[in-house]
């Protein structure tokens, strides 16, 4: 988790509900991590869901509500695969109508299912956290980890034995190419609904919010402010937005960092 990662990869989840307080400590949000939810309330017309950003889809599915309009999406999501999550954004705009962070909505969550929604609101205690897209840079920047796991995936499987290690190294190599070309083929579509949705390009990409450099060290995640929502938000409408404590008041485990502008 303490690592500048984008959501292209395998990314370990958070999840979290609405709280009293705000999480002091890394390890009070992790405690969170095992809250999973899919339901809706008739009456309310509200969809509460809690789990993996890419697996939203299947909860509306099993809800009925998959090509439905839903009036209230109350979310809580550290997010997830990010082609996934940026499908179903795609398909919920221009029918999701309020999107309600309840604790968290974090990585894909809120690159792409919260710019999506028609209005905005995000409860007391909760925190919106930005720490990139799909990116064919940060791809780049980690093949070393790519190659690494796909080495052990492959030693560990039932036909190692007869892999010779120049063998293993092209199945390693074949899974960086083929990241490489989805990447060419989505990303485009990425900046398609960042064109339609977003007003800045620190959103997607956390290196511009620090001016193209790499976040400060210790940083895992920005955390949006409600001044940057404004700022970058060009169709979502802000019914109420959370201002997070300052700066200081973090507890450095968070590994957050406060949106300056």
């Amino acid at each position: 988790m303490k690592r500048w990662l984008r959501t292209i990869f395998a990314l370990p989840v958070l999840c979290s509900a609405g709280a009293d307080s705000a999480p002091r400590d890394f390890a009070s949000l992790e405690s969170l991590a095992a809250r999973r939810e899919c339901e809706y309330s008739g009456t309310a017309h509200r969809v509460v869901y809690a789990g993996p950003s890419e697996d939203l889809e299947s909860c509306l599915e099993r809800l009925g509500r998959k090509d439905a309009a839903v009036d209230e999406l109350r979310i809580t999501s550290g997010g997830g695969d990010a082609w996934v999550t940026l499908q179903s954004a795609l398909a919920l705009r221009g029918r999701l109508d309020l999107l309600v962070v309840d604790g968290l909505c974090a990585s894909s969550c809120a690159d792409y299912l919260l710019p999506a929604a028609k209005r905005v609101r995000i409860e007391p205690h909760s925190y919106v956290l930005l720490h990139g897209s799909l990116s064919q840079r940060d791809a780049t920047r980690q093949h070393d980890a790519i190659r690494k796991s796909m080495r052990e995936q492959v030693k560990a499987g039932p036909k190692a034995a007869d892999l010779s290690e120049e063998e293993i190294e092209k199945i390693a190599q074949q899974a960086i190419d083929r990241l490489h070309a989805d990447l060419t083929a989505r990303i485009p579509v990425q900046e398609a609904f960042a064109r339609e949705v977003l007003a800045c390009d620190d959103w997607l990409d956390v290196w511009a919010h620090f001016g193209g450099h790499e976040p400060p060290a210790g940083t895992w995640w920005l955390l949006v402010t409600p001044e940057m929502a404004a700022r970058c938000l060009r169709t979502a409408k802000l019914e109420g937005f959370w201002a997070p404590e300052s700066q200081d008041a973090f507890d450095p485990q968070l590994g957050f960092y406060r949106a300056r502008n």
